[in-house]
């Protein structure tokens, strides 16, 4: 839970992040997700080792997709394994790899999943 509040606070300066299990509070979960993905500009796939077994992460993945949600994918199964990807390390990749997007889109909603 740590690492998503650091992750939460790197993704802060570049929008609004949505973090599912950080944020997520709703009697309906599974509605709440899909009326959230409906509403961001940026879907941050976070690339976990439980990523491609997760139902669903395949689902948001297929939504984004139809609405025509942009997804960003980050790979941070060397730091979910104990790796040596930083805090610092993290928001130098995820900087290079947002700021052509977020040149065009200001104050976007972004929303992550694992």
């Amino acid at each position: 839970m740590r690492h998503l509040r650091q992750i939460e606070e790197i993704i802060r300066d570049f929008g609004n992040p949505y973090i599912d299990i950080l944020h997520n509070t709703s009697v309906s979960p599974q509605k709440h997700v899909v009326s959230m993905l409906r509403q961001v500009h940026l879907l941050c796939a976070c690339v976990t080792p439980h990523f491609f077994t997760s139902e669903w992460v395949r689902l948001e993945l297929h939504l984004a997709t139809y609405l025509k949600i942009p997804i960003l994918f980050i790979d941070l199964t060397a730091f979910s394994q104990g790796g040596v990807l930083t805090m610092k390390t993290l928001r130098k990749e995820f900087t290079a790899m947002i700021s052509s997007y977020q040149e065009s889109n200001e104050n976007a909603n972004l929303i992550l999943t694992f």
